[in-house]
């Protein structure tokens, strides 16, 4: 680019300045930041809209090559098109500069290409936009696309704010983009531009979902209340400020130093130690869930975690005395979950006594009711796992007590009194004290606290879902785990320190992998049989020689399992040999 070409009145000291730069020159000038010819035009931006929003191109060519065919050779065009690609990486964290600057100039002539001393190009980023914000990159195009047909074409004295809350794009949410009569998705960029714009104001969360997770986890643990007319945003705001109140200091700002002493970076919630407590999907819409799905897919382990990080977090509870995880298998009886006689040692006269003995189930709902009766306005909430829980025999398991799991049966403790179903069990003449969850009129009763939560985890293949009952059933709030594969680009991208320039090309070949395990015109499996992210993140690094390691020890002793049963070994082995081939970088 032309050294002599003056970009910015002022210095510009990092993105935000950048940003601002951008928005004096190219938003209200009109003017290009890669030259100095005025591309902001509506004929350009019109043959934008027409050619790419328009008209998808649903080809298998490549994005940039059906872009080029799309947009034609007109260079100004072209120009203005590298603009919105300079603003839909500009705050990545997660894309190295060179490829942004790579990804900008395909779209510049000779002369105005820009390299790393361009003064609108960062080594950084000021926000993780995830492998969400790549994927759907078509979509993000054309959200800022309609953006700028909105800032051509509306009343200059209608603020940006206003242009993005109200939406850029008719009969949509204001934070979704589709194509013409295509899919409708959320997008990215609707957060970015309300952050730059008003970082003061907006959050740097580029992720609709992580915002609205901030949002559930942190209004529920701190009783925040919202006003009806409260839009996400609103409330985002209204959270991060009591949080602010709560934890002062105590989760800095984790990206790039030179932003750390902004007012608005004051708390961060991609800070590791309050990040795993939003972040995971666990979401307990009953007291009674089954999260079931393909191995590897993080059920056991996402809600173990979430959940002793939750408790963990919050003042006054205790992980110890309110968790518990127990696994289910073919042995696992009434007597260890509810209450059983067993052996109890030998008497004076050598033989063997017996006790009744308290299974897991039932002292967790005697520890849960004496906390419901000291705190019936707001108790600590207890929580028992069984994982793997269709490999028991479950009607056995529950017994008579199935009844009182159901939510409207739960017991509570209202104006000194307890409600909801009590029941005596089969060993209730050998109660004591000690034995009953509620003792009432000097009666032992059984009973499941209203502030105990019963989860159970399952994959799909160790035994149908078919194993469950009706009545077992209709009892649970049923979660299907798949694999995500947001998972697997975190974990690179954060757990193992880097992020590698392969990275997006190893996602799809995990994706193509178990799409062909699923498809009826492949493997025909069915997504049971699916590979879960655990399988995918068995690497050292990205490279196919690591990649063939985890096909032969891993992933191709499973499918063989899998297939055993369909195939003849010759088939199996063809097969396998066609998926390897396409399973590489």
């Amino acid at each position: 680019m032309s050294e002599e070409i003056k970009i910015c009145d002022n210095e510009v000291k990092d993105i935000y300045t950048g940003f601002k730069c951008f928005k004096t020159r190219f938003l209200e000038n009109k003017k290009s930041i890669f030259s100095d010819n005025e591309v902001f035009k509506k004929e350009y931006l019109k043959k934008i809209i027409d050619s790419f929003a328009k008209n998808p191109d649903e080809s298998d060519s490549s994005f940039d090559e059906k872009i080029k065919k799309q947009l034609g050779n007109d260079t100004e065009v072209h120009e203005l098109f590298a603009h919105i690609i300079w603003l839909w990486s500009l705050v990545a964290s997660d894309m190295k500069q060179e490829s942004k600057i790579e990804d900008i100039n395909k779209w510049l002539e000779d002369g105005k290409k820009i390299d790393t001393n361009f003064v609108l190009s960062f080594d950084h980023g000021i926000m993780s936009t995830g492998q969400y914000h790549k994927t759907n990159k078509p979509l993000e195009l054309v959200y800022i696309i309609y953006f700028l047909d909105k800032v051509l074409n509306i009343d200059p004295k209608v603020g940006y704010i206003e242009i993005i809350k109200k939406g850029v794009k008719e009969n949509i949410e204001p934070f979704e983009m589709s194509f013409e009569n295509g899919t409708t998705r959320k997008v990215a960029m609707y957060n970015i531009l309300l952050h730059l714009f008003e970082p003061d104001s907006y959050s740097s969360i580029a992720s609709y979902n992580h915002k609205e997770k901030i949002v559930d986890f942190f209004s529920n643990q701190y009783d925040v209340t919202f006003e009806e007319n409260d839009d996400l945003d609103d409330k985002y705001y209204k959270v991060k400020t009591k949080c602010l109140e709560e934890n002062e200091g105590k989760y800095p700002y984790t990206w790039d130093k030179i932003y750390k002493d902004y007012e608005f970076n004051k708390l961060d919630f991609y800070h590791p130690d309050i990040e795993k407590l939003w972040k995971s999907d666990i979401v307990l819409e009953s007291k009674n869930m089954i999260l079931h799905g393909a191995p590897g897919t993080g059920k056991t382990y996402s809600v173990e975690n979430t959940i002793k990080n939750r408790l963990e977090f919050l003042k006054d509870q205790n992980p110890q005395k309110q968790f518990k995880l127990v696994q289910f298998h073919p042995s696992y009886s009434y007597e260890d979950f509810i209450d059983g006689i067993k052996p109890d040692g030998i008497n004076e006269n050598g033989n063997m006594k017996f006790k009744l003995v308290n299974g897991e189930f039932k002292k967790m709902c005697i520890k849960a009711a004496k906390e419901l009766q000291q705190n019936p306005e707001k108790p600590k909430q207890f929580y028992f796992i069984a994982d793997e829980v269709n490999r028991a025999e479950l009607s056995r398991v529950f017994g008579e007590l199935l009844l009182c799991l159901e939510e409207d049966k739960r017991l509570k403790f209202i104006n000194g009194k307890w409600g909801g179903t009590k029941v005596k069990t089969q060993n209730a003449n050998l109660w004591e004290e000690e034995h009953a969850v509620i003792i009432e009129n000097d009666e032992y009763y059984f009973g499941v606290p209203e502030n105990l939560y019963f989860i159970g985890t399952m994959n799909d293949i160790d035994r149908s879902v078919d194993s469950f009952d009706m009545a077992l059933r209709r009892r649970f709030y049923w979660k299907h785990y798949r694999c995500d594969y947001d998972v697997i680009y975190e974990y690179f991208r954060i757990a193992k320190g880097n992020y590698p320039d392969n990275l997006n090309d190893y996602i799809k070949i995990c994706k193509k992998l178990n799409e062909k395990i699923v498809s009826e015109k492949d493997l025909n499996l069915g997504d049971s049989y699916e590979l879960g992210h655990s399988y995918f993140m068995k690497l050292n690094s990205i490279n196919n020689t690591q990649i063939n390691k985890l096909w032969e020890n891993h992933i191709a002793p499973l499918l063989k399992e899998y297939l055993r049963a369909e195939l003849s070994q010759n088939e199996i082995d063809k097969k396998l040999v066609e998926l390897k081939k396409e399973f590489k970088i």
